[in-house]
């Protein structure tokens, strides 16, 4: 996990060719996946996926590897991981998902891919939010435009 975290390709390949378990959770149940994507390293997320590491293992709270590259705005991991079909949809323990992960940041690129990707814009979080309204709150005007195109309906605040 930690060569992934760091970024090491060479380190992550002798892993895998050592047959290491590449989706062991540490204790805050995280695969080498969720930390490759969390700082963005597409080469890693790669190595990983290609070795057939669970897309959407998740750690304690539910949060996968596609949520945490939607929130910190690591597209290029987002289409990797789309395409590796991860659930769009996944849902941490308040309901929260990618769609909204990606609202908070206000990324209208990955907002846009994971509504290609037919992530629910209507979802909504344990106190009622949804992506739109979290994009509206945030001031994020142009994802707060998609997810109403997607939604057709206005935004409403929290």
């Amino acid at each position: 996990m930690v060569a992934a975290a760091l970024g090491n390709g060479v380190a992550v390949t002798q892993l895998i060719d050592s047959r290491a378990d590449i989706n062991a959770q540490d204790h805050f149940g995280q695969t080498a996946l969720f930390y490759a994507a969390e700082v963005g390293n597409d080469a890693v997320v790669g190595l990983l996926l290609e070795a057939w590491a669970s897309v959407d293992s998740r750690g304690r709270n539910g949060i996968t590897a596609l949520m945490i590259a939607s929130g910190m705005g690591h597209e290029t991991v987002v289409k990797q991981l789309i395409d590796a079909h991860a659930d769009v949809n996944a849902r941490v323990a308040i309901g929260q998902t990618a769609l909204m992960y990606a609202s908070y940041g206000g990324y209208d690129g990955i907002v846009k891919r994971l509504l290609n990707a037919n992530a629910d814009a209507t979802a909504q979080d344990r106190f009622g939010g949804t992506a739109s309204s979290i994009a509206a709150f945030e001031c994020y005007r142009a994802v707060e435009k998609q997810l109403i195109g997607a939604t057709g309906t206005q935004a409403s605040s929290r």
